[in-house]
């Protein structure tokens, strides 16, 4: 009964220790939608690219220790472009691109006032893309989803501070598919909260 008085006792400490400087951390959500822009031969025509104006959505975690400039961001994202093919010139058919996403990265306050309005910050990281085509008009056998590695940076401006704030965000992705890698550029608009 001692033993397990101590043993209760000792978790119950090394527990406070653990978290309370966890809580003193800044760890923030972020939620976001915007616009995604393909580039590269994933943009051409003649390779039956996607279109730019693909919508997005992002949603994620940052985390970083008081007074730091340096973080880390995790997030996932939904993107969806329309196809070549949704044209007029092609029959207006229903085949777009689709992608799931899931990167974990660092970011950097440029910015080392944390009580500026304005706060720009960089940001670098890798991540897995799950994408395939999806629609009514795509051919039995090409909507497959294939996984593969990718990287990605970019640069964001925060707007505000405290528990809310707006950010405004541009990231370049390049996912490594083995032939021509597939390239895009989501303009993400959102909020951050917490920490």
């Amino acid at each position: 009964m001692k033993g397990s008085i101590v043993i209760a006792g000792a978790l119950l400490l090394g527990a406070h220790g653990f978290t309370a400087p966890l809580a003193a951390q800044n760890l923030r959500g972020i939620v976001g939608l915007g616009l995604s822009f393909p580039s590269g031969v994933f943009a051409e025509d003649d390779e039956g690219g996607a279109k730019a104006g693909g919508m997005h959505g992002l949603i994620g975690a940052e985390w970083a220790p008081n007074g730091s400039r340096f973080g880390l961001r995790v997030d996932g994202a939904y993107q969806r472009f329309c196809s070549v093919l949704c044209d007029a010139d092609f029959g207006d058919q229903d085949v777009r691109y689709q992608f799931l996403q899931g990167t974990l990265g660092g970011i950097v306050q440029i910015v080392t006032d944390p009580e500026a309005p304005v706060q720009p910050y960089v940001l670098l990281g890798a991540g897995v893309y799950n994408w395939k085509l999806q629609g009514d008009d795509v051919p039995a056998g090409f909507d497959e989803s294939e996984t593969d590695f990718g990287v990605n940076g970019g640069f964001g401006i925060n707007f505000g501070f405290g528990v809310a704030a707006a950010f405004l965000e541009a990231r370049y992705h390049n996912v490594f598919t083995g032939d021509d890698d597939i390239q895009y550029v989501p303009v993400t608009i959102g909020i951050r909260f917490g920490g």
